[in-house]
């Protein structure tokens, strides 16, 4: 008796575990940037003044729970100045995920690096939170 009620128990946990990962999605998830809102975009504005953007080479996949891309960033090491220095360019995997609302629209809210080259400017496992854009303070002006 204990045991089918243990199974039964355990059924109704997998039911809903089911369920709850079988959320509907959003129609269209957009990325915020310090340019506002776009959907699947070819750049990826990381600073609210523009001097970091990144190029988005390729989509791996886009439109789920977690989006998935391959970008190219540019380190300048301002040596002997920032703008006598020299670039050097690098490639990251990055996913975006968490799925929130700004601007009445749903869009990624965190930015995570997964791989990164020895150029490139972040580290794998370092984190952005793109839902900081979604704040006044950090839109571009035109």
């Amino acid at each position: 008796m204990r045991r089918a009620a243990l199974l039964v128990f355990a059924g109704a946990l997998a039911a809903i575990a089911v369920s709850a990962s079988r959320r509907p999605l959003p129609h269209r998830i957009f990325v915020p940037t310090g340019a506002g809102t776009t959907y699947r975009p070819r750049t990826l504005y990381i600073s609210p003044d523009g001097a970091d953007n990144w190029t988005v080479t390729a989509w791996r996949h886009y439109g789920g729970w977690t989006a998935e891309a391959v970008v190219t960033t540019g380190v300048n090491d301002c040596t002997p100045d920032c703008v006598d220095g020299h670039w050097s360019y690098g490639t990251m995997t990055v996913r975006l995920q968490r799925v929130v609302q700004c601007e009445g629209v749903s869009v990624y809210g965190t930015l995570v690096v997964l791989s990164a080259s020895r150029t490139a400017d972040l580290r794998p496992g370092n984190r952005l939170n793109l839902q900081r854009y979604c704040e006044d303070s950090f839109v571009l002006a035109p």
